[in-house]
């Protein structure tokens, strides 16, 4: 049977980090990298990387992957799927914005399919919606409060919807007393 390298060199850092504590882990990591020529790594070199915690049996230690976020949320359209993404960032990765990369990252972890194409029309429409927040620049997303209520009530469509409803509605114009007698007329 063929020696897995990866899982060999994986098991032995491990046991040599297991003693010591996150901030240390870093460190030593970083440091092996450097010393190996590697330089610093950061999570967009990682992405095209296994990750430990979607490998079907791995224990994630209660962390949701971002397959089975979407799968509990089920979003239906693309804006939906862009608020949910944004908020599985919120919540599992500490992050307060989103650029069209990181997004596109997370919807693929969870296995969908990001249309590249479209993202700047879905951001608008979205923003239009009231689910991000306008004036966060080109490339960054934000999602709003609203955007927060509405991913926190999926899968449940019926509140979702009430939770978008909720925006401001266009004043209608009220017809003066004079008005309204001259139509009678």
């Amino acid at each position: 049977m063929a020696e897995n390298k990866i899982l060999k060199a994986t098991n032995s850092i491990v046991s040599s980090l297991d003693s010591l504590d996150s901030d240390e882990r870093m460190r030593a990591v970083q440091a092996a990298l450097s010393i190996l020529g590697e330089g610093a790594v950061s999570m967009s070199n990682m992405s095209n990387a296994p990750r430990i915690d979607e490998t079907p049996g791995a224990v994630t230690g209660g962390a949701m992957t971002a397959k089975q976020f979407f799968d509990a949320k089920d979003p239906k359209t693309k804006i939906h799927q862009l608020a949910v993404a944004a908020r599985y960032r919120e919540e599992h990765l500490g992050a307060d914005a989103s650029s069209k990369d990181e997004l596109r990252q997370v919807i693929k972890d969870a296995r969908r399919n990001f249309d590249a194409t479209n993202f700047r029309r879905d951001l608008n429409n979205a923003r239009t919606k009231g689910i991000f927040n306008r004036g966060t620049g080109r490339d960054s997303a934000v999602l709003s409060h609203r955007g927060q209520n509405f991913v926190d009530t999926l899968p449940d469509q019926e509140a979702a919807k009430k939770v978008l409803s909720g925006q401001r509605k266009k004043k209608t114009k009220r017809k003066t007393k004079k008005k309204a007698a001259k139509k009678t007329k």
